[in-house]
């Protein structure tokens, strides 16, 4: 494979997502609260972040992460949305206003 030049650092992700709320165990390590997103996207559920979701949610919370539960979709302009893939609850919060995202809601 292909080395890195001496004292290269690795490629900043564009968007990380941060675990956190008292759906996350106590304790958990900051490794495993942060999710590196790629320049093409990400999809959130237990389908593709299984062993995350086991280890890093109390229990009773992980019936309520679907499979594909979320995305985020890159746009050609450089800005990302998220999109509920869901029928399982999922909030947004943007300045102070919660509003509940669901399949067929235009993405925020």
């Amino acid at each position: 494979g292909q080395r890195e030049p001496f004292g290269a650092r690795p490629a900043r992700p564009p968007f990380q997502l941060i675990l956190a709320g008292t759906a996350v165990v106590k304790g958990l390590p900051q490794s495993w609260r942060v999710v590196d997103g790629l320049s093409t996207g990400l999809t959130v559920g237990r389908a593709h972040q299984r062993e995350l979701h086991e280890k890093a949610l109390v229990e009773g919370v992980l019936e309520y992460i679907s499979r594909d539960h979320f995305s985020i979709k890159a746009a050609k302009d450089g800005n990302f949305s998220v999109v509920p893939l869901s029928q399982n609850p999922m909030w947004h919060s943007r300045g102070g206003r919660l509003q509940l995202l669901q399949p067929g809601h235009l993405p925020v």
